[in-house]
């Protein structure tokens, strides 16, 4: 079954099916040895879910999320929070 064949019925099992997504254990398996990542394309709460997951699966990493503008620092500060 394809990942997108299991769609999350809610709001919390969203992190989890990001963690599902192709590519996703890449970027946490590099985080992970210490070396960077990208991931381009994400915007609006797409944004904010992907860090979300990535700090779930890489609690002792220091992630430093880099958006274009401060209103959109701003805006994906709350979206976390």
């Amino acid at each position: 079954m394809s990942t997108s064949d299991q769609r999350p019925g809610t709001l919390s099992e969203l992190a989890a099916f990001i963690a599902r997504s192709p590519g996703f254990s890449d970027v946490v398996e590099d985080l992970l040895r210490g070396k960077s990542a990208a991931i381009d394309g994400a915007w609006g709460s797409s944004c904010a879910l992907t860090i979300a997951a990535l700090a779930e699966k890489t609690p002792e990493c220091t992630l430093l999320v880099v958006v274009p503008t401060i209103r959109d620092a701003d805006e994906l500060a709350d979206e976390l929070t």
